[in-house]
């Protein structure tokens, strides 16, 4: 009687053990997936950005430095730049506000090539609208004739050879 009654303390022992090790196992799992889904649901780990302040093209990380301002997460390259932003936050979200191009993919109204536009991308003004280079030789060449280089983005990319609209002269055969 005394084996039977020592049996079922040592199988209720194993029960308990077992139920505390698996409850404490599921509130792992579960602190776990309410992490996932909130990463899910910020959906930018592995998205790139670009640094408001110094303009850098960064990834971003679970330890990538963040700031909220009006409702909207900002990322940094650095702790630094954080710091820089929060002195005069208006100063770094102007360009944003003018348009909404930095970070965007953009064609080149000169080359016809795309690039990722950065607040340090050449720009100009021309009958009030800005338009984005890929690099200051371009624009350059778009100040001396715009209205070549904007007939030519309506119609069509420019060749990258000559700088000649594309379907309007040929080049040798190599």
């Amino acid at each position: 009687m005394n084996k039977i009654k020592t049996l079922i303390a040592i199988v209720f022992a194993i029960a308990i053990i077992t139920n505390i090790a698996y409850s404490q196992k599921n509130k792992a799992s579960d602190t776990a997936k309410k992490s996932t889904q909130r990463i899910k649901k910020e959906n930018v780990i592995g998205n790139t950005f670009i640094c408001p302040v110094s303009g850098e093209k960064k990834q971003i990380t679970s330890k990538t430095p963040k700031y909220e301002y009006n409702g909207k997460t900002y990322y940094f390259c650095c702790n630094h730049c954080i710091e820089e932003f929060k002195k005069d936050p208006k100063k770094y979200i102007k360009e944003e506000k003018e348009g909404s191009i930095i970070g965007n993919k953009l064609i080149c109204p000169v080359m016809g090539t795309e690039f990722i536009a950065t607040d340090k991308s050449p720009k100009t003004e021309y009958k009030g609208k800005t338009y984005y280079f890929c690099c200051p030789d371009c624009v350059e060449k778009f100040n001396k004739e715009p209205e070549k280089y904007l007939k030519s983005m309506k119609k069509g990319k420019m060749c990258k050879e000559c700088d000649e609209q594309k379907g309007k002269h040929k080049h040798p055969k190599k």
